[in-house]
């Protein structure tokens, strides 16, 4: 901390709490982005093409194959029967290694970013309502500043009394003496 003074056990517990937090929600947002960026730089082009490969065998009309991502071949044509995406008797897709299909991993991808995305902005309302919270701890428990804005107030109101106090002063005795001289005049002249 910046200042050497001894903080109660609750506010030193309560600004670890306030570490704890920055750094949890810190490192969620530099977790979830970089989880966001794996994903957007291998699954999702990726799956996207794969989705887009399935989608153009589902589309294919009968009677026609495919034998490479957008290549289509009349069912009688020179062929590849040996392509792992195509068989001679169906047009079932035969999955790289997995037991998802392209489309389904695309999808999942999707959501995962999504809730990745979700998981930043609750992570930065977090941070908004730490800073609110650190305000908020300033404001009540800086007793320091607090009581050196009271001093500083207390000055700026002693000065002002001071200066009203001369002026009442002097407002007094110029009335004084107008008063004396009223007086004499009056006791002095005939009306009495």
């Amino acid at each position: 901390m910046a200042s050497q003074r001894a903080l109660p056990q609750s506010k030193e517990s309560l600004l670890q709490n306030y570490n704890k937090r920055l750094k949890d929600d810190i490192r969620s947002i530099l977790d979830n982005l970089t989880e966001i960026i794996k994903t957007a730089k291998t699954g999702a082009w990726r799956t996207c093409l794969g989705w887009l490969e399935s989608l153009a065998i589902s589309q294919t009309p009968p009677g026609m194959y495919v034998l490479d991502s957008w290549e289509l071949a009349p069912s009688g044509a020179l062929g590849r029967p040996h392509h792992p995406l195509v068989g001679p008797s169906s047009r079932r897709v035969v999955e790289d290694e997995t037991q998802v299909s392209r489309a389904t991993q695309a999808e999942q991808d999707h959501y995962e970013m999504h809730v990745r995305a979700a998981n930043i902005v609750r992570a930065g309302e977090s941070l908004m309502k730490l800073v609110s919270d650190l305000k908020q701890f300033l404001i009540l428990n800086d007793f320091p500043s607090v009581n050196e804005a009271i001093s500083l107030q207390n000055q700026q109101l002693r000065s002002l009394q001071e200066e009203c106090d001369k002026k009442l002063t002097s407002l007094r005795d110029e009335i004084a003496i107008d008063l004396y001289e009223l007086e004499e005049e009056y006791y002095s002249s005939r009306y009495k």
